[in-house]
């Protein structure tokens, strides 16, 4: 089964579409008095603009606190008062892009420019919505504009070079970057752009120029120079590669980055046993920070799968891992997982035992410890998932393995609960899920001899999902 997560931007659609926030011609015939707007003359009168303040203010106050729909059916009535207020055309234009809706969210947007056509944020916003929808020229005509007003902004330069690019003009694209280097001087992301769009062009000699530019200009700074090894290597020239490699090495052996760099560089040159030694190496030495560590475990414990080794060869360095990091729950996550995979189940339940104890909230480590109760130890889920739900109540996936549990205890009322309970926290964006959360309600009830309740649920299941 798969489990979804609702989104931010799902969330606001989900429920602007299930109220249905278009008013229209009811607001034409509810506003007072309207006229027409086309003319720049056009003032609203006083009495309407009390009403829009109102309704304006609501507005806002609706959408800081979720309630998405009310905000655009006010932010609607608003436009009906006055169609010339270029922040409510901004605001309709913002939902509508949410709703997908992109020609009317243009549209918006673009008469918000019209009206206030030195607003920075309007500019940008319909720049960045013009890119969107393939309106190449459109959006540079506006990055151009707003970089003669705004000369200073970064932001700008940067969004012009990536228009000029998105349209294949690459070599204007790279103009722009120029120009901006020569404002505030050289930096990374400029430099990495123009490494990229001279890569583009084939021309890879000014690309590593510009990577050596900028080891020029911060020599101490090993980044760079291991970035420039990476660079090398990606490009097939491993020998000058491994040439800036030793560079690094020879300032800081123990650089935390150059693990890595080192590790692909073995792997691409056909060394394998070379990368399980500088991870080996690496793994154990005290200077690494344990995120790097684990990084690099993983790396470990899958190039021993590819290359087909046992994975207990690992189990040694958890040891010290734990030792050097005795209270990090990551490690006993990680070290479940391979405890699977060399199929001793009694110490991976231990180890995911302590995470969840640790990180709680996190459904991981629960989800790992019902790979290993299921399908065996009904008993074990159920203390499992009663357990997981009083810190996540909302993860409706466990909701389904205990209500499973019950329903194969026969404790047939029990889980009718467990999955009417699960009902109430699954959201209308899965459709999947919740059909078989119906379906379970149906079995339950007809168990129980509610029949008719028992096809009710049924029906509502294959609404959902005809297929299930």
């Amino acid at each position: 089964m798969t489990f979804r997560i609702m989104n931010y931007t799902t969330k606001i659609t989900a429920t602007l579409k299930k109220t249905g926030a278009i008013l229209s011609i009811l607001l034409f015939l509810s506003s007072g008095s309207l006229f027409a707007q086309d003319s720049s003359q056009w003032v609203i009168d006083a009495d309407n603009q009390r009403k829009f303040d109102y309704y304006f203010y609501d507005a806002l106050n609706a959408k800081a606190q979720g309630n998405y729909a009310e905000a655009l059916n006010l932010f609607q009535h608003c436009h009906a008062l006055d169609s010339t207020n270029a922040s409510v055309l901004s605001e309709m234009s913002g939902f509508y892009n949410v709703l997908q809706e992109k020609n009317k969210a243009i549209y918006y947007l673009r008469k918000a420019v019209e009206i206030d056509p030195d607003n920075y944020y309007y500019n940008m916003m319909l720049a960045s919505l013009s890119s969107e929808l393939d309106q190449k020229d459109e959006a540079i005509d506006i990055y151009n504009k707003m970089l003669k007003a705004h000369p200073d902004k970064i932001d700008i330069f940067m969004s012009l070079a990536e228009a000029y690019n998105n349209k294949g003009e690459l070599e204007k694209a790279i103009g722009v970057l120029d120009e901006l280097e020569q404002n505030v001087g050289v930096r990374e992301a400029i430099t990495l752009n123009k490494f990229r769009l001279y890569s583009m062009l084939n021309q890879k000699d000014k690309a590593f120029e510009e990577i050596e530019a900028i080891i020029k200009k911060t020599p101490d700074n090993l980044g760079y120079i291991l970035l420039l090894g990476d660079l090398y290597m990606q490009d097939g020239q491993l020998d000058k590669s491994l040439e800036q490699f030793k560079k690094v090495e020879a300032i800081d052996p123990d650089y935390p980055a150059l693990v890595l760099s080192m590790v692909n560089y073995y792997e691409k040159t056909g060394k394998p046993e070379l990368a399980l030694e500088e991870i080996n190496r690496a793994l154990v030495s005290p200077m690494l920070e344990i995120d790097v560590k684990l990084q690099l475990l993983t790396r470990y414990i899958t190039m021993l799968q590819s290359n087909e080794t046992d994975t207990k060869i690992a189990n040694p360095l958890f040891t010290t891992l734990f030792d050097q990091h005795p209270n990090n729950a990551q490690l006993n996550l990680l070290y479940g997982s391979v405890l699977m995979v060399q199929e001793n189940e009694t110490e991976a339940m231990k180890q995911f035992e302590i995470y969840a104890k640790a990180e709680p909230t996190n459904p991981a480590g629960w989800e790992q410890m019902l790979r290993i109760a299921l399908p065996d130890s009904l008993d074990k889920v159920v203390d499992i998932t009663q357990e997981a739900l009083k810190h996540i109540p909302n993860a409706y996936q466990f909701y389904f393995y205990l209500g499973g549990a019950k329903y194969q205890q026969e404790k047939y009322a029990e889980a009718l609960v467990v999955f009417e309970e699960g009902l109430e926290v699954i959201g209308d964006e899965n459709p999947p899920v919740k059909s078989d959360f119906y379906a379970q309600v149906g079995d339950l009830n007809y168990h129980l001899g509610n029949k008719e309740v028992a096809y009710e649920n049924y029906e509502k299941a294959l609404k959902l999902n005809p297929q299930n």
